[in-house]
């Protein structure tokens, strides 16, 4: 930045020396360009820095009771901002020495000083100040975009998450509407016989169901986001695991088989993990419906969502596989990232991470494997912990 571009006046300079004469002489070089303060001692200076906004701090060396580099170091615990500049004889080598370790200070004027040399310091000293004083108002400022940049993420987050069970629900209310319709219609014509009728109508109830359990997923991450506003950490305990796909598998469902066929593979052996029921339950339904959406409309019979559970040692690993578009190798790298996106302005971008976050909770892996124009895998291994283990 030039000098030109400083308002040297607005920048006070707090001038120490117990030498009267020096002061005077001060006052007269430097009055019409700068604001000067002036103190006979080092205590004196400390209380002008404690009452007044000072940006440099201009001492000289050689003052009985306190030393110019002894002040300057009390300066920089007490306001280090404050740009230091100490007055030395030449000889004075290693009282320069002293005040670079100790006190930092910033520059050093020589006696005999000039008029020109002096100024040239404090000109050079008030834009350091200022620069500085800058820099961090900048960094005050990127503090605040990243604040403002997490609050973003977790606001898109909750719409993410409360989204999710209406895209389970909002289709099965549909496909019931139009049951009801066609029922009302073929009873009004008798259409329909006793057989016939019951097993549409129990085709009605597990849609119901299904509603009524999209409905207990919204009700748990509200209380959920509650909670989390509430408390820092997640209550984790242990969980089954297959009764989490059962779960997710129910609420998805009707929106996976609108687009695809659904492959379901369960191991018998019972699967138990430490983690959030609920935030388990967020991570699968996550995976199918992405995986949903990663096939092409209109070729349900050829399309397949898969999702396979199973014991692997000591882990457990969930497995959610489509035969869609894939991902390309140079997005493999970016899926994870917030508001990250292959799938235009229709994807969130938050999906995969809210996934990724709630695998580290779990302290698991997800990795994807994925061939553009074949299909993506979704591999998530969990610790496997024991029944009754906590």
């Amino acid at each position: 930045m030039a000098n030109n571009d400083v308002a040297f006046k607005e920048y006070p300079i707090l001038y120490v020396d117990d030498e009267k004469p020096n002061r005077v002489v001060m006052k007269h070089n430097l009055a019409e360009e700068f604001t000067l303060y002036l103190s006979e001692t080092g205590r004196d200076a400390l209380d002008c820095l404690e009452r007044d906004f000072v940006a440099v701090l201009l001492a000289d060396q050689r003052m009985p009771g306190m030393t110019g580099v002894e002040l300057a170091e009390r300066a920089l615990v007490s306001h280090p901002e404050v740009i230091r500049v100490i007055i030395t004889a030449y000889s004075d080598l290693e009282v320069t020495i002293d005040a670079i370790n100790r006190a930092r200070v910033n520059r050093f004027i020589k006696k005999p000083w000039t008029p020109e040399e002096l100024a040239a310091v404090l000109r050079e000293s008030i834009v350091a100040y200022h620069n500085s004083q800058l820099l961090k108002e900048m960094q005050e400022r990127l503090m605040q975009l990243d604040r403002m940049n997490s609050l973003a993420i977790t606001a898109a987050s909750i719409a993410h998450d409360l989204r999710q069970p209406l895209t389970c629900i909002v289709p099965n209310l549909g496909s019931v509407r139009n049951e009801l319709a066609e029922l009302q219609d073929l009873s009004s014509s008798q259409r329909l016989s006793g057989p016939q009728l019951q097993d549409r109508l129990k085709w009605l109830r597990e849609g119901l169901d299904d509603i009524a359990d999209g409905m207990d997923r919204f009700n748990t991450i509200s209380e959920g986001l509650l909670t989390s506003l509430r408390v820092k950490k997640n209550t984790l305990g242990r969980i089954d695991l297959q009764r989490v796909v059962r779960t997710a598998v129910s609420l998805s469902r009707g929106a996976i088989y609108r687009v695809a066929r659904l492959v379901v593979e369960v191991d018998e052996e019972p699967l138990y993990v430490i983690g959030s029921e609920g935030r388990s339950i967020q991570l699968v339904m996550n995976l199918l419906i992405n995986a949903s959406q990663a096939v092409s409309a209109g070729a349900t019979l050829s399309n397949e969502v898969a999702l396979r559970l199973r014991p692997d040692g000591d882990w457990v690993v969930i497995v959610v596989a489509d035969t869609g578009c894939g991902i390309r190798s140079v997005d493999l790298a970016h899926i994870f990232e917030p508001f990250f996106s292959t799938k235009g302005s229709t994807g969130s971008g938050l999906g995969l991470p809210i996934c990724k976050q709630i695998v580290d909770e779990m302290r698991g892996d997800i990795q994807v494997e994925s061939t553009p124009g074949k299909g993506t895998r979704f591999i998530v291994r969990i610790p496997r912990t024991q029944p009754g283990s906590t």
